[in-house]
């Protein structure tokens, strides 16, 4: 399902697209430029899929896009079991197992006759928000957030390097790794520690793992600083959360970020599901890959923020920089 989806996607956007494998142009080219949705802890859009408006997270922290269940219903579309050994989990420990064709998929400019998505049983989205547009959708554009203007700015990937700061002649610019599932790392330094962290619009808030919490940092759930949340209930996913010194990427500071830390739900879903000796091996088993320190909107939304997929560089202002 996943490489018929890119292929299926690579040949709709060339529709879509024109003149994207025509010559190179040094200018920005945007393709669509769509509102942020105010009063929102995430960056949210509005778009058409079946004819009905929607409310869809911009998740660069997912891996593919998602309907709730509930939208899938309205539809009326049939939903295909996910096959050839392909697992989806997220973070909370929920497992994806299936997927529908959605039809008129129309976002802004950007217009599909259908579009493959997860189904979200569980509506992990909440607060009005009726799926997800992760990266196997946003890494086909260069995606530009600007926070300050409440905008969100899709840009064809048909420009020269280094030239996509429009708004400022100061700017710190990030190579970023991807991995197979399209998350984009960074490398940046937290309290002094260089680390790496993936940035994940779709997160309220930034997190720590449990496990690097205890190894790089030395904290534990006693340490001074660490608060127990005083609204978590004990089913929720977050107990402690830590302010940390400073968080900087390549010289641009953060101040005293508020960092969640997340414990491995995800993990111990998978290890349930394949609990079988050859499965736990530490060396031929399966295992299930995750970030380890997630940059989220709580931190983001402080910055302008340009991701090219194109050049695998994140562009970063602070939010409202201007010329």
């Amino acid at each position: 399902m996943a490489k018929l989806q890119y292929l299926a996607l690579a040949c709709l956007l060339a529709a879509v697209l024109p003149g994207a494998a025509s010559a190179q142009t040094c200018g920005l080219r945007e393709f669509a430029s769509i509102d942020l949705l105010p009063n929102s802890e995430v960056p949210v859009v509005e778009m058409q899929i079946g004819g009905r408006t929607l409310h869809m997270m911009i998740d660069t922290g997912g891996v593919y896009s998602s309907l709730n269940a509930d939208v899938v219903d309205a539809l009326k579309v049939s939903q295909h079991d996910i096959k050839n050994g392909m697992e989806v989990y997220g973070a909370g420990g929920e497992q994806y197992k299936t997927y529908v064709e959605a039809p008129d998929f129309k976002l802004g400019a950007i217009a599909l006759d259908k579009y493959p998505m997860m189904v979200a049983h569980h509506a992990l989205t909440g607060n009005g928000i009726d799926g997800t547009l992760a990266p196997d959708f946003l890494s086909r554009f260069e995606i530009d957030f600007d926070f300050a203007a409440h905008k969100l700015n899709f840009f064809a990937p048909d420009h020269c390097p280094g030239k996509v700061v429009y708004w400022s002649d100061a700017y710190v610019e990030i190579p970023f790794k991807v991995d197979n599932i399209t998350h984009v790392t960074v490398p940046m330094a937290l309290d002094g520690h260089e680390t790496s962290a993936t940035i994940d619009t779709g997160a309220s808030i930034t997190t720590l793992s449990e496990a690097m919490t205890r190894s790089v940092f030395g904290l534990s759930d006693t340490s001074p600083g660490m608060e127990a949340i005083p609204s978590a209930k004990p089913d929720d996913l977050f107990q402690y959360r830590y302010r940390f010194k400073t968080l900087s990427l390549n010289g641009l500071a953060v101040n005293n970020p508020l960092i969640y830390i997340l414990p491995d739900a995800a993990g111990r879903t998978f290890r349930r599901n394949h609990d079988a000796k050859m499965d736990i091996d530490a060396i031929y088993g399966l295992h299930l890959s995750g970030p380890q320190l997630v940059l989220g909107s709580d931190v983001l939304s402080k910055l302008h923020l340009f991701i090219s997929y194109k050049e695998k560089v994140v562009y970063l202002t602070a939010a409202g920089a201007h010329r």
